[in-house]
């Protein structure tokens, strides 16, 4: 079990700068994080903004304050998965990492309260179980990856 995306596997993380951005649209996201924060809004200016934070965490923050897309609810997890496909996609150095942790489940454990993307492991949220949706989105990645070949 991998139950924590830091120190080896900090490329597991949507904070992870990327070697290939993910190109979308005509802009470049440096990070899976920037895409998806930047997906949040159908203003195209506003995305390009979002893209051009030299942080994921400042792309999530900024993400935090606009005002998201009528829709967004209800496409999150289909933009998260699209995010997660396309950085592997794109940087096949991280394919191969990922392809490493096969038969291995993956947890998104953090101290954030995020038990919807990942599992919260801190004194408040012990007793809550998390979602852990990336963790799966990223082993559901990892099969396609690994069945495509």
């Amino acid at each position: 079990m991998i139950d924590s995306f830091r120190g080896d596997y900090r490329f597991l993380s949507n904070f992870y700068m990327l070697q290939y951005p993910i190109h979308w649209c005509g802009i470049n996201y440096p990070s899976s994080e920037h895409f998806y924060q930047a997906m949040k809004t159908l203003d195209y200016e506003l995305r390009v903004r979002m893209s051009q934070l030299q942080y994921a965490k400042e792309a999530k923050d900024y993400g935090n304050i606009i005002q998201c897309r009528p829709d967004w609810d209800s496409v999150k997890d289909i933009v998260m998965e699209a995010a997660v496909f396309l950085k592997f996609n794109i940087n096949p150095h991280l394919t191969n990492r990922l392809a490493a942790t096969a038969g291995k489940i993956l947890i998104e454990g953090n101290t954030w309260h995020d038990n919807y993307w990942g599992d919260c492991r801190c004194a408040k949220c012990i007793n809550k179980p998390g979602l852990n949706k990336l963790g799966h989105i990223l082993m559901n990645t990892r099969q396609k990856m690994l069945t495509i070949g």
